[in-house]
């Protein structure tokens, strides 16, 4: 048999749907062509349980199916049939298991993180990543925390390495080596993007 949904008609909180089973002519079956069944579903019951409007059809669908799935059954026992809390009840749990094992398979994505756009001077002086993450803990409702410092921490500590590493170098020059290039090669117009441009 085939379940075709006709639509609704609703009275106060009770909304009945209306389904139409076909059966194909070439099959020999007991059952009375085109046989018309009503379920009928207390809306308030189904707001109890989260369920949504758009829910329901299939909710009734589901319960059509089950009877007609029965050991030995060839035809839906009803025409007409009330829709049970017990039978919501166990939609709206069966609904929320599948909902919840969708969710463990999803693949982790890693956290968001604004990019950073570079400051006017050029450098990455922390202070836009700051204000992002201060942003996002404020509406992820996440302790706040002082930004700003650990960000300056982090640079003053890139700042230090840098240095440590020109002094570091300037320590390995041999006091008499020369550039290997006259000054005037090393002369030009400097750029960074969006940033600055600079003449040496």
């Amino acid at each position: 048999m085939q379940l075709l949904y006709k639509g609704f008609q609703q009275r106060a909180n009770i909304r009945s749907y209306r389904f139409d089973g076909v059966v194909p002519s070439e099959r020999p079956s007991r059952i009375v062509k085109n046989l018309e069944f009503l379920l009928k579903l207390d809306m308030s019951v189904l707001a109890e349980h989260r369920i949504r409007i758009q829910e329901a059809p299939a909710l009734c669908l589901g319960i059509l199916q089950t009877a007609l799935a029965a050991p030995g059954a060839d035809t839906i026992p009803f025409l007409s049939y009330t829709i049970t809390r017990a039978e919501i009840l166990a939609f709206a749990s069966a609904r929320d298991a599948l909902v919840e094992a969708k969710g463990r398979r999803r693949k982790h994505r890693p956290p968001f993180r604004p990019a950073t756009p570079p400051s006017g001077d050029g450098q990455d002086n922390g202070a836009f990543q700051a204000i992002a993450n201060t942003v996002l803990d404020h509406y992820l409702g996440a302790p706040p925390k002082d930004w700003v410092t650990a960000f300056s921490a982090v640079v003053k500590r890139r700042r230090e390495e840098a240095e440590k590493s020109v002094r570091d170098a300037a320590a390995t020059r041999g006091p008499s080596s020369k550039p290997s290039l006259s000054l005037d090669s090393y002369a030009g117009l400097l750029s960074r993007p969006l940033v600055w441009r600079y003449r040496q």
